[in-house]
C-alpha cells in the first residue's frame, strides 16, 4: 500500500467488522471470521507492480521478501489487537515447485519475529499430474523450512478439462478422493477446494480450461436452474459426509495390495487403484455417480466401502431420489 499506515487502521477496522465480539459488527452477522490469510501469493505476485501503482514499494520488484515480511508483520499485529484469538496466516504460497518461490518464503522466514508471528503458514497448489504428489511435495518444503508450524491447503484443484490424455471429468473426480485422502494422511488440518462452480454452461461455447474447469458443480443448460455436480461434486460430498464427524484418530491407512485405502469410522474409503474389500462390508458407494451396490472381490476408487447398518440409510436414501 502506498499508505502503510492507512491500511492498518483499515485491517483494523476490517477485522473488528468480523469478528464477532458485539462491538461495531457487521449488522445480522451469523458466524465470525476466526482466522485471516495476510495477502495472497506475495511470491507469485512481486515481480511486476500493480497497473498505476505509485507507492513507496519499488516498482522493479513490488513486494520483495523483506516488503512482505513487513506487510505481514504489521497486518498481524493490528489482527491480534482487535481479535487476540484468530488465527494468523502467512500469504497463500504459491510457486513452491520452483526454486525461487522457495527462496522467496525462506527470505520471509527469516525476517525477525515472522516465525514468531505465523500461526498457520498456507500454500496454493494446482496440479495436471495424474497422481497427488505435486500437493504433497508443496507441504513438505513448507515443512521443512518451517519445523513445527501447521501447514493449511487454502486453495487446490485440478481441471476437468486440459491438454493431458488422462484430464477428464472423472479423472477429476478421483483426484479430489485422491488429495484429500493424502493430505488428511500428512496431517494437514484444513484443505480447500478451488472453486465451487464452473464459471460458464457447458453449451455456451466458452471453451473450459484450467481454473475455469476446476469447479466441483458445472452451470445449468438453462438459465434459473441450479447447478449441476461434477463428478468431482459427488465425490466431495461423500467424503465430507462420512468425514467431517470423524476426529483424526479415527481415520487410518489400511495396507493392501493393488490399491490404497482408508479405514474411517465404520467405514472404509478406496482412495487409489482397487483394493480388496473387508468381510465386514455389506455394499459399496461408487463416489463418481453415487449409485450403491452390491461388494464383489474388489472395489475402484473413489469408493466408499460400508456395513449393513450405513448400507440401509443409504439405499433407502437412494430409493426415494434423495
Amino acid at each position: 500500500p502506498a499508505d502503510l499506515e492507512l491500511y492498518v487502521s483499515y485491517v483494523r477496522g476490517f477485522v473488528e467488522r468480523y469478528n464477532g465480539d458485539g462491538v461495531a459488527d457487521m449488522p445480522g452477522e451469523v458466524r465470525p471470521v476466526v482466522g485471516w490469510e495476510l495477502d495472497t501469493e506475495p511470491d507469485r505476485n512481486h515481480t511486476v507492480a500493480p497497473e498505476g501503482y505509485k507507492g513507496r514499494f519499488s516498482k522493479a520488484a513490488f513486494e520483495t521478501p523483506a516488503e512482505y515480511a513487513e506487510l505481514f508483520l504489521r497486518s498481524a499485529k493490528a489482527v491480534r489487537g482487535v481479535d487476540p484469538g484468530a488465527t494468523v496466516l502467512l500469504g497463500g504460497m504459491q510457486a513452491l515447485d520452483t526454486s525461487a518461490g522457495q527462496a522467496y518464503l525462506e527470505a520471509v522466514l527469516a525476517v525477525p519475529g515472522v516465525l514468531d508471528a505465523v500461526d498457520v503458514i498456507s500454500v496454493h497448489v494446482y496440479t495436471e499430474d495424474r497422481e497427488a504428489g505435486a500437493v504433497l511435495k508443496a507441504v513438505e518444503r513448507v515443512r521443512a523450512m518451517a519445523p513445527g508450524k501447521p501447514v493449511w491447503v487454502t486453495q487446490t484443484g485440478v481441471p476437468a478439462v486440459g491438454k493431458s490424455k488422462w484430464v477428464d471429468k472423472n479423472w477429476q473426480g478421483k483426484m479430489v478422493a485422491s488429495i484429500y485422502a493424502e493430505l488428511i494422511l500428512a496431517g494437514v488440518e484444513r484443505v480447500f477446494w478451488h472453486g465451487l462452480v464452473d464459471p460458464v454452461a457447458p453449451a455456451s461455447g466458452v471453451s473450459l480450461e484450467r481454473h475455469s474447469s476446476h469447479g466441483l458443480l458445472v452451470r445449468a443448460k438453462k438459465t434459473g436452474l441450479p447447478p449441476v455436480p461434477k463428478p468431482a461434486g459427488r465425490v466431495y460430498q461423500a467424503l465430507a459426509r462420512e468425514l467431517a464427524p470423524l476426529r483424526r484418530d479415527q481415520v487410518e491407512e489400511v495396507v493392501v495390495e493393488g490399491g490404497r485405502m482408508l479405514h474411517a469410522g465404520e467405514a472404509w474409503l478406496v482412495f487409489e487403484g482397487a483394493a480388496p474389500v473387508p468381510p465386514r462390508v455389506a455394499c459399496v458407494q461408487d463416489l463418481l455417480t453415487g449409485e450403491v451396490g452390491q461388494p464383489g472381490a474388489t472395489a475402484t476408487a473413489p469408493a466408499w466401502l460400508f456395513q449393513m447398518p450405513r448400507c440401509v440409510t443409504l439405499q433407502a436414501k437412494a430409493t426415494s431420489g434423495q
